[in-house]
């Protein structure tokens, strides 16, 4: 029984884990209770305990996982001590039946069990016990060193390691919390297996799909309290346990309230159980595709949720980039994503309307999953990854489900699949290498009459290799080249090309054990014609000559005028300013935007740039000059800057305007700042900025609704 003052204390530590400090709350809980006598140390035997739904936050346990898990068991040997095994009481079918779903949707890769035999749940050492019980069932696994026939042996696994055969036959030492205890503090079980994730992240780390699903749990949570759901909150309480995904979580908190099928999770949950039954939870995305996968694509109300999780399945099964996953975000893409997505929905909704068939089923999970991650690839083109058109693919489902459900379905897509496959046979027809025959073109092989299976005429052989007449070919050993001259019954007629001159040869069965290849001819780098251009005829350097002048007269400009810079400073914080350091007359202050950064481009100026006037020098180019400044790498502030580039700009309140002073080279007008006002010691220098023009925009002309005709009455 908890007594009032303990009941104070559990409540106590379970609001200072809420607050972070969820390791060190977890284990004072557990101490407190087990002080009082309310939790106590039971040894269970494996088939007996089952997992928890707040294992790993509803994600529950991957087989994979179990599987590498119990390899690396026998490789390192077992301890007890590393275990510390926490586990509640069952109350009701509700947990059983979970349980139960979780063992059928793992392709037989962890025993199912009897539900009334489950009595407990584990929170922590989850894999662990599922280890215990694979050993015990003998279910297949992969390394033969722990098996028979290629299933687990309990014999030969207790050979390397006799505490590990105990642990599996007498099971773990656990601490087992009373139902009464959960019904009283609900959230007990989510802090006590968090933590223990939290306090494991050195062996292995809470996987990205656990945390999409805690986001989508927390949000639940959040959303009943009322209808504004604040993320502050719920990062804070998904980052308690330091997941190594942290980076990513605003993404996946976009991704779960777009894409996870609404506050049931359903689509969610669905590619949740393709990626447990089909491979390890150890795969990490980041930050840059779950920032893809979140965001909308513009142009359209549909948002195409399903293709979205094909997407999630293709990049945690198979192989996904950022960069691939970016192409649905493109208008071109649009379309054919529709029909796919349409696929998809249209599949899914088949299975659901077949008598006591679910698409949850495990039965249908690996079909629906292959289907969308094959639909997805096709529809992104990605290369060396096709699986044939649109239509094929899914009629390949359509004949999946028939073999798996006994029911003759009606395919939609037998037609345009046949279609397909006739168009790529006829693009492969035309694309392939005529030196190689495919099957079905190639040519009669007679047999030998005196028998044995030879082929009478070896030439045959020969030419369906590639080989023909006038061919240059390369013996693979010692790259002597020839030329075949003939091809007879059995023997091929050479021209060797030898330093000291052709020399005839023959050789045949040296062709038949591939020992000669067909030469790679090099072409010819040879320009045939050449124009001399010279320097005053190539635009391009008549543009770099212009340049390099240009840089001269910025040179002598900040020459002239570099005393004046002792008397200004510069600021980059609060704001980026330019400040007189004394007095100056009108038109005594000059700054010069000097710069490394000299442009030309074709045509008009680009917009807000600081163009040079080149007087025409070069016909239809323009120059202009790029801000500069240098950074040290040990200082955030710029080490070197001309000032220029620093000044505050306005339209209307100015000290400061922009002139163009001619220089030595003709032509050339370089742009400077110059005060057009007196200034003050103190005073900020602005530049004057012209504010843009704006676009006219025609005005709208309503028409007035036309008025309705009265009806005559009679007379």
């Amino acid at each position: 029984m908890l007594t009032p003052e303990l009941r104070a204390k559990v409540a106590s530590q379970l609001l200072a884990a809420e607050s972070g400090q969820m390791v060190l709350a977890s284990r004072s809980i557990l101490t407190l209770l087990q002080e009082a006598g309310v939790v106590v140390e039971m040894r269970l035997k494996p088939q007996i305990v089952g997992v928890h739904p707040s294992n790993r936050d509803g994600c529950g346990v991957n087989p994979h996982d179990v599987h590498a898990l119990l390899a690396d068991i026998v490789d390192v040997g077992w301890s007890y001590e590393e275990v510390k095994a926490i586990c509640v009481e069952v109350a009701s079918d509700e947990v059983r039946e979970w349980k139960a779903a979780l063992m059928a949707g793992t392709n037989g890769m962890l025993p199912s069990f009897e539900k009334a035999a489950v009595r407990f749940a584990s929170l922590s050492a989850s894999r662990t016990n599922q280890a215990l019980r694979c050993v015990l069932a003998r279910v297949a696994h992969r390394d033969e060193c722990l098996c028979v026939g290629g299933c687990l042996s309990l014999e030969k696994i207790g050979s390397k390691d006799p505490l590990f055969q105990d642990a599996c036959t007498l099971g773990l030492t656990w601490a087992v919390i009373p139902a009464t205890l959960l019904q009283e503090f609900p959230n007990l079980a989510t802090i006590l297996q968090a933590a223990g994730n939290c306090s494991g992240q050195v062996a292995r780390g809470e996987h990205e799909l656990q945390v999409v699903r805690r986001l989508h749990n927390l949000w639940r949570e959040e959303a009943k309290k009322g209808p504004k759901v604040d993320f502050v909150e719920v990062k804070r309480k998904a980052l308690r346990s330091k997941p190594p995904c942290a980076a990513a979580v605003p993404w996946m908190y976009a991704f779960i309230l777009k894409f996870s099928g609404g506050k049931d999770a359903d689509l969610l949950i669905d590619s949740e159980s393709f990626v447990r039954s089909t491979t390890t939870s150890t795969k990490s995305l980041g930050s840059d595709l779950y920032e893809v996968l979140s965001t909308d694509i513009k142009g359209t109300v549909n948002q195409f949720v399903r293709f979205r999780q094909a997407l999630l399945k293709m990049a945690y099964v198979g192989s996904l980039t950022a960069g691939d996953a970016k192409k649905i975000l493109g208008k071109e893409m649009t379309a054919r994503i529709r029909v796919a997505d349409d696929i998809m929905v249209e599949t899914c909704q088949m299975v659901n309307s077949l008598p006591g068939c679910s698409h949850c089923d495990v039965r249908f999970v690996a079909v629906l999953g292959a289907l969308d991650m094959d639909l997805a690839t096709t529809t992104l083109g990605l290369a060396g990854k096709k699986k044939g058109g649109i239509a094929s693919i899914a009629h390949e489902c359509i004949i999946q489900l028939r073999l798996i459900t006994g029911v003759e379905i009606a395919s939609k897509f037998e037609a345009a699949a046949l279609n397909e496959a006739n168009v790529a046979s006829q693009a492969l027809a035309s694309t392939r290498d005529l030196r190689k025959p495919m099957s079905g073109e190639l040519a009669m092989r007679e047999i030998n009459s005196s028998g044995g299976g030879l082929v009478a005429d070896a030439s045959v052989l020969i030419k369906e290799m590639g080989f023909g007449i006038g061919m240059i070919v390369d013996r693979k050993a010692d790259k002597v080249r020839a030329t075949i001259v003939s091809l007879t019954l059995d023997s091929v007629e050479l021209m060797v090309h030898l330093a000291d001159g052709d020399k005839p040869a023959n050789a045949s069965a040296s062709f038949l054990t591939k020992q000669w290849s067909i030469a790679k001819t090099e072409k010819s780098h040879e320009l045939h014609q050449v124009t001399v251009v010279g320097v005053a005829e190539d635009v391009e350097f008549e543009a770099f000559y212009t340049t390099s002048l240009i840089g001269l007269e910025l040179y002598k400009l900040a020459l002239k005028h570099s005393p004046l810079l002792q008397h200004v400073q510069v600021f980059i914080k609060p704001k980026k300013s330019v400040v007189a350091a004394k007095a100056f007359d009108k038109s005594k202050l000059i700054l010069v935007p000097t710069s490394l950064r000299v442009h030309h481009s074709s045509g008009d100026l680009p917009p807000g740039v600081l163009g040079v006037e080149a007087g025409g020098l070069i016909a239809d180019t323009k120059f202009w000059l790029g801000p500069y400044s240098a950074t040290a790498s040990d200082d955030i502030e710029p080490s070197t800057c001309a000032p220029f580039w620093y000044l505050q700009t306005d339209a209307i309140t100015f000290n400061m305007e922009l002139i163009w002073i001619k220089g030595d080279t003709d032509g050339l007008k370089m742009p400077v700042a110059r005060n057009c006002v007196p200034i003050k010691n103190g005073d900020i220098l602005v530049l004057h900025k012209a504010k843009p023009v704006k676009a006219v925009v025609e005005p709208l002309v309503m028409e007035a609704p036309a008025e309705a005709k009265k009806r005559k009455k009679n007379a």
